[in-house]
């Protein structure tokens, strides 16, 4: 690939059948770099309608002076089970790109997975040449459907070392029960449920008994959440969250609905007390984790990357573990994975 090559890159693959959410575009022509989410521009957040960054794209092109037919190579996250060349054909005719036959025969297309696009943000946006990386967030996509994937990284070499908790049983999944735990939704509300923490009170008991479902691995490399929902005991509708000029389809669909063990357990505890118990139970296993992680890599360069390091509670105490170097991206969640 020539340095004066013209890069698009598209978060999801078009057409992509699944939750796609956080959908964004990415441009690389020579030095200058657009990147652009679209609920940025739609002003609508989590909009699991919008099946490529059409928007974010277009004003890409605008900025750059460019049209589709200008792009020289076109980077995209997992196809899944869509059909490639049916989607392509239309996603490059539609937008009068090169033809599919071209670019596929000189090798112009290009899929990078889910957590390796969190981990190469992390890495190349960092300056730093070696160090260990981790990416976490509540199961991938459905095409690479991990909850935590970690390695290490020399240069512009990166070895993966383990892939953990596929379907996405893991740290994040748990702090999602948290949130509905007390009243918010999974995914969408972690934010607002990491502050509610603040000011609240880590409860020993509660502390003790919501750390019986968050359980290291035998090799404390990976954790596992044991919390589960019954089969097929789904939320009821949320209408009264139906706005049309802001339609979030997630909070239409979903209410609050935590595993029957987990209220069990917190019923007689306030919801700021929840919050900020299961915060510190959250923090306690990571940081473990990611000790072992690097007493393993023998590194003191950490990188971590994916929605879950949105928890910037968490990434304080990162800050406190002595190591030389602890980097973040400014867009850990899918919203940076184009770029």
């Amino acid at each position: 690939m020539k340095n004066s090559s013209i890069i698009g890159s598209v978060y999801p693959f078009p057409f992509f059948i699944g939750e796609g959410h956080d959908t964004n575009f990415s441009l690389l022509k020579g030095k200058e770099i657009f990147s652009s989410e679209e609920g940025k521009i739609n002003q609508i957040v989590m909009n699991n309608l919008d099946k490529f960054p059409q928007k974010s794209m277009m004003t890409g092109f605008k900025e750059n002076n460019i049209e589709a037919r200008d792009v020289d190579h076109w980077v995209f996250g997992g196809k899944g089970i869509v059909k490639e060349e049916d989607a392509l054909k239309f996603f490059f005719s539609k937008f009068k790109a090169k033809n599919y036959e071209y670019l596929k025969k000189n090798k112009r297309i290009h899929y990078v997975n889910h957590h390796l696009a969190h981990t190469t943000l992390g890495i190349y946006g960092s300056g730093l040449f070696n160090g260990t990386f981790i990416s976490m967030d509540d199961g991938g996509d459905e095409s690479f459907p991990y909850d935590t994937v970690w390695g290490k990284f020399s240069k512009n070499k990166i070895k993966t070392i383990q892939k953990g908790n596929k379907g996405g049983w893991g740290i994040t999944r748990f702090h999602n029960y948290i949130c509905e735990a007390v009243g918010y939704l999974a995914n969408v509300d972690n934010g607002k449920v990491m502050g509610l923490a603040g000011y609240g009170r880590v409860v020993p008991n509660l502390y003790e008994k919501l750390s019986r479902f968050l359980i290291l691995s035998s090799d404390g490399f990976t954790a596992k959440c044991l919390l589960r929902r019954k089969k097929n005991d789904l939320s009821d509708y949320n209408l009264s969250k139906l706005k049309l000029d802001a339609y979030q389809q997630y909070k239409i669909l979903h209410k609050p609905k935590p595993p029957v063990d987990l209220i069990d357990v917190t019923k007689y505890y306030s919801n700021v007390d929840v919050a900020a118990t299961g915060q510190k139970v959250v923090e306690e296993v990571t940081l473990k984790m990611i000790k072992n992680i690097l007493i393993k890599n023998k590194s003191k360069n950490l990188i971590c990357s994916g929605g879950f390091f949105q928890n910037v509670s968490l990434n304080k105490r990162l800050l406190e573990l002595g190591l030389k170097n602890v980097y973040v991206p400014s867009a850990p969640n899918d919203a940076g994975l184009s770029l």
